[in-house]
């Protein structure tokens, strides 16, 4: 799985692929800054992180770069979930149900396998990089470097 981490300005993810119980890689890029804001309803998103199943992972990638507009993701057997980071808000891409779900970007938020040691590790006065190191620490399905992006008005 993974670790994927927003404290209201920096969101950062580890770079760990598992497959079951193996370590496949330790250089995935899970975070992606986009090179035009994508308009989403009255706000841009400008960033985001994906973490689970690799092939859901990459239909909603494919579809977040794509000329043909946001994704509108309907199939509700996904395993892939995601912080998107927007101009207004921050949104949640809940796994299985396909859904966005937007709040207050001063909102502490953490994905994957290790959201319980990033969530807890920013609670705690962390920022989303260190609540990141953190979890892979904790979490042996996070892991490698930690990528980040920090958002700037």
């Amino acid at each position: 799985m993974t670790i994927i981490c927003w404290d209201g300005s920096i969101l950062a993810c580890d770079s760990r692929m598992t497959q079951d119980t193996t370590i496949t890689s330790n250089n995935v890029n899970k975070l992606f800054k986009l090179k035009e804001p994508r308009p989403y309803l009255d706000d841009f998103i400008l960033c985001y992180a994906l973490s689970g199943i690799v092939i859901d992972f990459e239909l909603i990638h494919k579809m977040m770069v794509s000329d043909e507009g946001f994704p509108i993701y309907t199939h509700t057997n996904h395993e892939c979930s995601g912080i998107l980071v927007g101009k207004k808000q921050v949104y949640l891409l809940e796994q299985r149900k396909g859904v966005f779900i937007a709040l207050n970007k001063s909102n502490k938020l953490a994905d994957g396998s290790g959201a319980y040691f990033g969530l807890s590790a920013m609670t705690l006065g962390l920022n989303a990089i260190q609540a990141v190191k953190h979890a892979i620490k904790h979490d042996t399905a996070c892991g490698g470097r930690v990528r980040s992006w920090k958002y700037e008005i």
